[in-house]
């Protein structure tokens, strides 16, 4: 998580000064090349440094895309298709919990699955090359950004970073309080979704299932991912600014409810009650843990910085990450699995707070009316 928490620092100045096309694509070859290595690695050395590498260049794939996004799209749609690009890496995710379960369960030796894994990243990197362009003007397509300011039904305006150079807007974006709630909501729905990383760990030991089938389990939460993006992102663009506000601030609701659900009464809970509720914070979590973020960026950062100003909103996310990641270890060792969900029912009841703050700010909303 680290080289992960250093890939986002670095990937805002990469993506807006170089491209969200060429550290998009770049970042999926070099990945992929790395993981080759680790599929062959004999040492732990050389295993922990293919691993850190991929982790750094992996996690510049959202600041990048969020860059392209931002110059092809209109406001307008922003909402839609964040949830039709969500939708793709909660897929990926569901399709590798299952392959991944499937292979260890028919006696695939990691090494022979991180090869595949490597083979994969290099085939998209490549398909991506070919398939993405840099911008519309790039291709002798007009800038959607001049003809949008003259639509007086979305949120337009002037964007006061468009004439600035980097230091100068990140200077600017640090001195603003929306900035630093955003900042801090993102942490918060960070450590939330790390819950994923818990689940098969979780499952086995709670449920006393095997691991290939604590994997196959967990993908009840993946599912709920997958619905929430996609109907978040139907809805995101064309609620009016009030309703989408009270949306927004009903999901963070509902999975702060579930997880004090889990907390309270989880030693009492069957197997269908633990998979429902996982399915149902998957779906409320989701949608405001991707959707927000991205278009505050987009529209918030505009078409120069929305690359930095994502990397930097997802920054302190992967640090907290971080730092729950060693210490719910140590809770769920010492005081069992109740604890660590009492620990995210407060962490999501903080979070839901500092949303409730920020939800109604105007390069969080697309529609006027």
């Amino acid at each position: 998580n680290f080289f992960y928490f250093l890939g986002k620092t670095l990937a805002g100045f990469a993506t807006d000064n170089l491209g969200g096309r060429a550290v998009f694509v770049s970042s999926i070859l070099i990945s992929g090349i790395f993981c080759t290595f680790l599929s062959v690695s004999s040492t732990f050395t050389t295993l922990t440094l293919c691993w850190c590498i991929c982790k750094l260049f992996v996690s510049c794939n959202w600041p990048s895309i969020t860059k392209v996004i931002s110059l092809w799209f209109s406001t307008k749609s922003y909402g839609e298709i964040t949830g039709i690009i969500s939708t793709s890496s909660r897929i990926g995710h569901l399709l590798s919990c299952f392959i991944t379960a499937e292979l260890l369960r028919t006696g695939f030796y990691w090494r022979t699955i991180i090869m595949i894994i490597a083979l994969l990243q290099i085939l998209i990197g490549i398909l991506n090359y070919f398939a993405i362009k840099e911008s519309p003007s790039s291709v002798g397509l007009p800038n959607l950004h001049e003809t949008e300011l003259k639509d007086t039904t979305y949120f337009q305006r002037e964007n006061p970073l468009a004439k600035m150079n980097w230091s100068s807007a990140v200077t600017y974006m640090l001195h603003d309080r929306a900035v630093w709630l955003m900042l801090w909501f993102v942490g918060g729905t960070t450590v939330l979704m790390e819950i994923q990383s818990f689940l098969p760990l979780f499952l086995r030991q709670h449920l006393k299932m095997d691991m290939g089938s604590a994997v196959y389990a967990s993908c009840s939460f993946q599912f709920g991912s997958i619905g929430g993006v996609i109907f978040g992102g139907y809805l995101y663009d064309r609620l009016p600014a009030k309703k989408l506000t009270f949306f927004l601030n009903f999901c963070m609701i509902v999975t702060t409810g579930s997880y004090i659900f889990y907390w309270r009464m989880l030693p009492i809970m069957s197997k269908v009650d633990v998979f429902y509720t996982l399915f149902v914070i998957g779906f409320f979590l989701s949608i405001p843990y991707y959707l927000p973020v991205s278009i505050f960026s987009m529209v918030y950062g505009g078409q120069r910085f929305s690359g930095t100003l994502v990397s930097l909103l997802e920054c302190l996310g992967f640090l907290l990450t971080m730092t729950f990641d060693y210490y719910a270890a140590v809770i769920v060792k010492s005081h069992g699995w109740s604890a660590f969900f009492g620990i995210l029912a407060i962490t999501s009841t903080l979070t839901t707070g500092i949303f409730f703050l920020v939800s109604s700010h105007p390069t969080l909303i697309t529609r006027k009316c």
